[in-house]
């Protein structure tokens, strides 16, 4: 089954890569497609113009990289790998779901990982998602096993640092995971532990030494964290999760060192959540509502013409009631738990927008899988009345009024 679900997922991304135009990066996607090229010319992590840094982190560029010395500077190989690493998630999923649930919920959250959206979109982008998600879900399933297997624990930590390397929210999980793994520890496991965190700061040495020879500074990762904290506190209303400097201090420019500019704006930034207290309240809340927020124009281009994400939609409603219903493995459920605890974390340090979301939506498929199974069982009109109130609402945004609920007021924010 795992195979068959691996040639679907596969054969979906392999169809919509054909359909769609040529990928002209932009943003983000042309400065990982700009460091790449630097590492292949030997220049290291390096702007077009030499200057060294580490703005991004460094795996996604990597990768990039060593496509681009096996293949030439060509986007289409980028994008097949990434194929097949979401199809590989899918496949994850699987096997997660079968060894926290039943063969049922399995294959539900493989096939609707094959058949989401919003895990087929990032094959053909370049951008880091799809390597992220691919390592993240991988983490999370060897971490699974560790328990059978103790010898795991440190490609877990490994999977866990190459994930940090390539988004560092992935250090917001490590300590959930460690959490859970000493909950659950025995005495033989013991040794897992400490392995699973050993490997996890050994791999993040060279890069951190390499960053503090370039610029004098101890950065683990990227220095956009100080851009992104900052512009997850002090920002206009209508640019929340876009990294900018606007009204960005004078002083910040006068800087030149990257991982000085990110130590002052993190200074900053903690000086504004203190002298405004007030303002940093309700913007909680709004990091928590734009985490789960549907109409998310974001994904739009993915949501069939409507302002409303039926898709995550679904999963969302479904996943509710997967956290209430039970687990053949409570401490997979659990684990999985913890996992949300730290997006939600994320969210709240920095901004909780659909981006951020995706980085762990096959996990929230696996919940919204149990969930679908479980209410189908105790109650098919409830199930075929949260299906068919998702379909309503995304018509009402496609052919009726896309400004339904007053959208202009919150499109913004995307």
């Amino acid at each position: 089954m795992a195979v068959l679900i691996l040639v679907a997922a596969l054969a979906v991304r392999l169809v919509v890569l054909l359909v769609l135009p040529p990928v002209d990066p932009v943003a983000d996607a042309r400065q990982y497609d700009e460091i790449a090229i630097s590492i292949l010319a030997g220049n290291g992590f390096a702007w077009p113009d030499g200057e060294p840094t580490a703005y991004r982190p460094p795996l996604y560029p990597a990768f990039l990289a060593l496509i681009y010395f096996m293949f030439g500077h060509h986007y289409m190989p980028v994008q097949l790998v990434q194929a097949l690493l979401l199809s590989l998630t899918c496949v994850l999923a699987f096997l997660i779901g079968r060894q926290i649930y039943d063969e049922k919920v399995a294959l539900i959250a493989g096939i609707g990982c094959a058949l989401y959206p919003m895990l087929i979109l990032p094959a053909y982008e370049i951008l880091s998602e799809a390597l992220f998600v691919f390592l993240f879900t991988l983490t999370f399933f060897l971490l699974m096993k560790c328990r059978e297997k103790p010898g795991l624990a440190p490609w877990a930590g490994l999977s866990l640092a190459l994930a940090s390397f390539t988004k560092p929210f992935a250090l917001f999980a490590l300590p959930f995971f460690v959490y859970w793994l000493w909950r659950h520890r025995t005495v033989a496991s013991m040794k897992s532990i400490f392995l699973f965190i050993l490997v996890f700061i050994l791999c993040l040495v060279p890069w951190a030494i390499r960053n503090y020879r370039v610029f004098g500074e101890f950065v683990p990762i990227a220095t956009v964290g100080g851009i992104s904290f900052y512009n997850s506190h002090v920002f206009e209303a209508h640019r929340v999760g876009y990294n900018h400097l606007e009204k960005v201090p004078v002083e910040y420019h006068s800087i030149k060192n990257e991982a000085l500019q990110s130590r002052y704006l993190v200074r900053h930034t903690l000086e504004y959540i203190i002298d405004n207290p007030a303002k940093i309240a309700p913007l909680v809340f709004l990091k928590v509502v734009l985490l789960v927020y549907p109409l998310d124009g974001y994904w739009h281009v993915v949501s069939l013409g409507s302002k409303y994400n039926a898709f995550w939609g679904l999963v969302g409603c479904f996943s509710l009631f997967g956290i209430f219903f039970t687990a053949v493995n409570r401490n997979g459920k659990e684990l999985i738990i913890l996992t949300l605890l730290s997006v939600l974390l994320f969210a709240l340090v920095f901004a909780g927008i659909p981006r951020y979301r995706l980085l762990v939506e096959p996990i929230l498929l696996l919940l919204g899988a149990r969930g679908f199974v479980g209410l189908i069982d105790r109650s098919r009109g409830l199930t075929s009345a949260i299906i068919g109130i998702n379909i309503l609402v995304w018509a009402l945004f496609r052919f009726w009024d896309p400004n339904l609920f007053q959208w202009s007021s919150w499109s913004h924010y995307f």
